[in-house]
């Protein structure tokens, strides 16, 4: 049985699902009451989180989850390979917040939240609070692409936050009249939704506000432009689904560095991790992937090499949390 048939028949009489994420043909379903339930192509496993809170938010991206425990305003962040060897046990856990998280996301290393008035901006290796940027207004929704962040708020704004990767220094770009070159104005009510997309190569902004408007942005370069308006009446939030694979266009890290077009390069930072750590950790996403890619049930033959492989990746995991 294919894993979406297998995930869909289990999925009747569950708690609330706040979370679906998918890695190659491996499935994740979190749900309300902290269970995680994960579905592959031959199997299923259920395990619970550690998260001590009632009301749990979720997030994920590549090799990390974030969830947010309502009961101490913490965010714990999990292993996405420890998740997969059925361990829900709290990798790290990022304090900071003074009220109610919002909204999460996690770009690279760091992780985005935003609650009243304010986006705090952690580390997560280090769980340290890298940046607190004061808002103007509550904000509603959250998304990142490689550079900036944006943020919808009540005031029916979209704060565009700008990245600086060369130093701790985060720069609040509001959107007002006399900086027409990073605005992105247009909607008459609270945004309630953005999400980030790339198309043609060039980086796109979708945004909702609660009068059922759905707004398309070309947000790459100095000049933000609204390229399309539609009138949904009933538009609560936007997802990005990815295209078939005969469709994929270039990645947002590709269209930035690869794409053939004029663009201009930062000095190259210097990294805080060590090259040793570099090349344990490039080792590991290599074999995880090699896993990931086996889509049938293993011959004989290739399971004392699976096995094998199975147990460097515990070992490189042990080293690697000791470095981290």
């Amino acid at each position: 049985m294919k894993g979406n048939e297998l995930w869909k028949q289990n999925l009747v009489g569950e708690a609330q699902i706040i979370g679906f994420y998918t890695i190659g043909d491996i499935y994740l379903v979190f749900y309300k009451n902290k269970e995680l339930k994960i579905y592959s192509q031959i199997n299923e496993s259920k395990l619970t989180l550690d998260c001590p809170g009632n009301e749990i938010n979720v997030t994920m991206h590549q090799e990390w989850v974030a969830v947010y425990d309502d009961l101490q305003n913490y965010i714990h962040m999990y292993l996405v390979d420890d998740l997969l060897e059925g361990i829900g046990k709290t990798f790290r856990i990022l304090k900071g917040a003074t009220s109610k998280v919002i909204k999460m996301c996690i770009n690279h290393t760091c992780l985005y939240a935003i609650l009243d008035k304010s986006l705090l901006v952690f580390d997560i290796p280090t769980g340290q609070i890298q940046q607190n940027i004061q808002l103007e207004s509550n904000p509603s929704s959250l998304a990142v692409s490689f550079e900036n962040a944006y943020v919808g708020c009540q005031n029916r704004n979209i704060y565009q936050i700008k990245i600086n990767n060369n130093s701790d220094n985060y720069t609040l770009q509001p959107i007002t009249q006399q900086q027409k070159q990073r605005i992105l104005v247009g909607h008459l009510s609270e945004v309630i939704s953005l999400a980030v997309f790339m198309e043609d190569g060039y980086i796109n902004l979708a945004s909702v506000s609660t009068d059922g408007h759905f707004y398309i942005w070309l947000v790459e370069g100095d000049t933000p432009k609204l390229i399309k308006k539609i009138l949904t009446l009933k538009a609560k939030s936007v997802q990005i689904a990815e295209r078939p694979d005969e469709f994929k266009f270039t990645t947002e890290h590709d269209a930035l560095f690869k794409f053939k077009r004029p663009i201009t390069l930062k000095p190259i930072k210097k990294s805080k991790y060590t090259t040793e750590q570099q090349i344990l950790v490039q080792k590991r996403i290599k074999k995880i992937q090699f896993t990931f890619e086996i889509k049938q049930k293993p011959t004989v033959r290739d399971e004392s090499a699976i096995n094998e492989l199975l147990e460097e990746n515990k070992k490189l995991k042990q080293i690697i949390h000791q470095l981290i």
